[in-house]
């Protein structure tokens, strides 16, 4: 900025310079936000402030007692005058080693500026506070730094007021602007049926979603893989477990639960997408048209099925891509027919190698053989690898009914299994368990990923994990995931 007006403005050294920009000097021109991280793979999701200053100062209290600080050199300097002083906890490591070196030691923690953050770093909480909250009051979080001019006031105003000329007035000097923010939440199955959709009967259509909606809705894009079609002579539940009630529909009223909770994109790979008839997802289709929601994975036939689905906001372009591979051969859609999309992996790779320079984010769902286990096969690890190193940035296992592990490929984020958000699944824990990836994109990026871990209750209702049941889950998916 400075360099496009020679004639008024030169940079400088500090010594000699007239004016000097820096944190918290006296004449405001922005916000700098900083993020306290670690490692993905870290149970702890929170630390306070108090512990920042005291690690800083040599001491490493709370959570992240026996913990490595690692900082930048250009951090440090900027946090001396906020923490007190040069950081005599702390080890100095060049940008571009500090993940590596983080993950090598695995007790070791950072803090980095807002736009350096990747998915291989957990975002740590500060006094209940995150850099990826929105909105976030940044006058109560401590890492964020006043961005200013210090100088003779006649001179500094001059600048202030060039700088402000330049970006215009609409446009924040900061490197965390929430309105380049965008935030998708991603679940997994869903089948409003059988003792679900019995209790729902009972205790009210929006029951089950009465402890996520607030998660879902607070999203910009609230995705949810419903593998049921909907229809109106869908007959009352059972809560029986039978070779009939394997072939499974939703009565229409149960749609305002999927209303309730923010739902903004219906993934369509789930293999009982036609159970009922190819007539009932025809008309869950219209429904869906009717509330404005994209739909992928699955669709009217086999070449609506196929293709992406493209959304904006907020400056990012995400495309959508989904299929089942695993079947039924009933489920799939064919040349005029509705269905779920067929395709092999290798198939759905290529896709994502063509819309990957179409769009900032590609995000593959992915109806794969079910394993009831944590750990995943060699076969599907290399499956959902391979969509990754085709382009694909976020691959969600969309057929894990159990909770399963992750991989953090470079650039991008794989989940293998999701686990169950509304079915009935209760004869085991890890059918029980559940995760909504809350996914933060900014300025084109896939930068975070913020999970939050359920518990499900009553055949039907997820609610928040406690602490300790928060803890086993990450130790089980972590430990399966080979960290």
């Amino acid at each position: 900025m400075i360099a496009s007006r020679p004639a008024e403005f030169a940079w400088s050294t500090v010594e000699s310079a007239d004016v000097v920009a820096g944190f918290d000097h006296v004449l405001p021109l922005g916000e700098w936000v900083f993020a306290a991280v670690a490692p993905f793979p870290t149970i702890p999701d929170e630390i306070a402030y108090t512990d920042v200053v005291a690690a800083w100062n040599g001491a490493a209290p709370g959570p992240i007692a026996g913990w490595s600080l690692l900082l930048s050199p250009d951090t440090a300097d900027a946090l001396e005058p906020r923490l007190g002083g040069p950081p005599i906890g702390a080890r100095l490591v060049e940008p571009g080693g500090l993940l590596n070196a983080a993950w090598s030691e695995r007790t070791a923690w950072a803090i980095v500026p807002f736009e350096e953050l990747e998915p291989r770093w957990k975002v740590l909480r500060i006094d209940g506070r995150s850099p990826l909250d929105r909105p976030l009051d940044l006058s109560a979080y401590p890492l964020a730094l006043r961005l200013g001019l210090r100088g003779p006031i006649d001179k500094a105003e001059r600048v202030w007021t060039a700088l402000r000329a330049l970006r215009g007035p609409a446009t924040p000097l900061t490197n965390r602007d929430e309105s380049r923010m965008t935030v998708l939440a991603m679940t997994g199955v869903t089948a409003l049926v059988r003792a679900t959709a019995y209790v729902m009967e009972g205790q009210g259509i929006t029951y089950p979603g009465e402890a996520v909606a607030g998660v879902l809705s607070s999203a910009d894009i609230a995705h949810l893989s419903n593998e049921v079609s909907f229809a109106p002579d869908c007959p009352y539940p059972s809560p029986e477990r039978t070779e009939e009630s394997l072939s499974f529909c939703s009565d229409d009223r149960y749609l305002a639960l999927l209303e309730y909770v923010g739902a903004d994109v219906i993934e369509l790979t789930g293999n009982h997408v036609n159970d009922w008839g190819t007539a009932a997802l025809e008309h869950t289709l219209a429904l869906y048209e009717e509330r404005g929601w994209g739909t992928f994975g699955g669709g009217a036939n086999a070449l609506e099925a196929g293709s992406p689905l493209t959304v904006s906001h907020s400056g990012n372009t995400l495309g959508f891509l989904g299929c089942n591979p695993a079947g039924p051969q009933s489920a799939w859609a064919t040349a005029d027919s509705p269905g779920s999309s067929r395709c092999t992996v290798q198939s759905l790779a290529t896709t994502v190698a063509e819309l990957d320079p179409q769009v900032d984010v590609v995000i593959v769902g992915i109806q794969y053989p079910e394993y009831y286990t944590y750990t995943v096969s060699a076969q599907q690890r290399a499956d959902f690898l391979s969509l990754a190193a085709a382009g694909a940035d976020i691959v969600s296992g969309s057929q894990g009914h159990h909770a399963q592990g992750f991989a953090l490929p470079e650039g991008g984020f794989v989940h293998f299994g999701l686990g169950n958000l509304f079915f009935d699944q209760m004869d085991r824990l890890g059918t029980r368990q559940t995760f909504i990836d809350r996914h933060v994109i900014y300025e084109g990026r896939h930068i975070a990923t913020d999970l939050w871990t359920g518990l499900i209750e009553n055949w039907a209702r997820p609610r928040p994990m406690t602490a300790p049941e928060r803890a086993s889950l990450l130790q089980s998916v972590f430990a399966a995931s080979f960290w």
